[in-house]
């Protein structure tokens, strides 16, 4: 499924030295390569020989060139060879190992270095959490559906607990008849006497009441049972793409809900009888307001979620 937007930061884009250099024509022309690049199925990369490029964006060859000769379209053509695209995370003023994000390889190839860093990020905070990436290929006019074609997990709100007054096998009778075939109290007391009562004919007994527990103790009982928190939780993502929500901003959202609850942050006794339900909840009604919705039906971050992006970027540069 292509994602319906991407994010964009005009002081990020103000005060890139690269674009500085550029003028508005050539800015113009950026903007149309990164929407041809936000619909690649890989993202923030594009296999097109140059001309194609062009052609698609609507402007010429020699127009394309002043941006790769200015260091904002990054790649090259059929019949050359592109160097790795490395990134190193940063945490402070300490250098994290080097990652390869793009391996070095003959062209064409052509592609954005803060898309495919950008994409990189949000897949690692998407694995620390459990989110299931195969989601963005899934269509959005359909639930999504778990892995290997396992059933999803029933969660503790969505399995009702059995009444007591429940009977898995109801008697034919009616109540009138049930009456007439019941034994006198007498031959009640005499019958049980004779022999104990068959503990089967009590009916299946009621499944113990499940305890509040915190965040940390959910996920370690998680990782126990080789289970990621809400990879399989159906409820959560059937939501997530019938209200066209980002799924990098539901990753967000659980960020965000786990610095909460977790220890070290200002909620780590809170407790709760349905983890999953409580982060859907979270979800649905944006408690965080990390994102609201324009005009034209688009997402976008708002300050705090802004702000709660660029912390989560430092954690995992750290």
């Amino acid at each position: 499924m292509i994602r319906p937007s991407f994010q964009f930061y005009p002081a990020d884009w103000q005060a890139n030295s690269n674009l500085r250099r550029c003028t508005h024509e050539e800015k113009g022309i950026w903007l149309d390569v990164l929407c041809l690049l936000h619909d690649q199925s890989e993202y923030g990369v594009c296999r097109w020989p140059l001309a194609e490029i062009a052609q698609a964006v609507g402007c010429t060859e020699q127009k394309l060139q002043g941006l790769i000769n200015k260091g904002v379209l990054k790649g090259v053509d059929a019949g050359a060879l592109e160097a790795p695209l490395v990134y190193v995370p940063r945490s402070g003023r300490r250098n994290g190992t080097p990652i390869a994000l793009l391996a070095g390889q003959e062209g064409p190839l052509w592609y954005s270095s803060r898309m495919v860093i950008d994409e990189y990020k949000r897949i690692q905070r998407g694995d620390a959490g459990g989110v299931p990436n195969a989601l963005q290929e899934s269509s959005p006019n359909h639930s999504p559906k778990p892995p290997f074609g396992e059933a999803p997990k029933p969660t503790p709100k969505d399995t009702p607990e059995p009444s007591p007054k429940d009977s898995p096998n109801p008697s034919p009778f009616s109540c009138a008849q049930a009456s007439r075939a019941a034994p006198s109290s007498s031959s009640s007391s005499s019958s049980s006497k004779e022999k104990p009562p068959n503990p089967a004919d009590a009916g299946p007994a009621a499944k113990p009441r499940l305890s509040a527990i915190a965040l940390q103790t959910f996920l370690d009982e998680c990782q126990a049972k080789g289970e990621r928190p809400l990879r399989d939780y159906a409820p959560l993502w059937t939501y997530q793409q019938g209200a066209k929500l980002p799924l990098d901003m539901v990753t967000l959202a659980w960020a965000e809900f786990r610095r909460r609850f977790l220890p070290g942050g200002t909620q780590p006794d809170k407790r709760q009888k349905d983890w999953r339900g409580t982060f859907r909840k979270y979800v649905e009604n944006n408690y965080f307001k990390l994102w609201a919705i324009d005009r034209e039906g688009q997402y976008f971050l708002t300050s705090t979620g802004k702000q709660a992006e660029k912390f989560q970027e430092t954690l995992e540069a750290a």
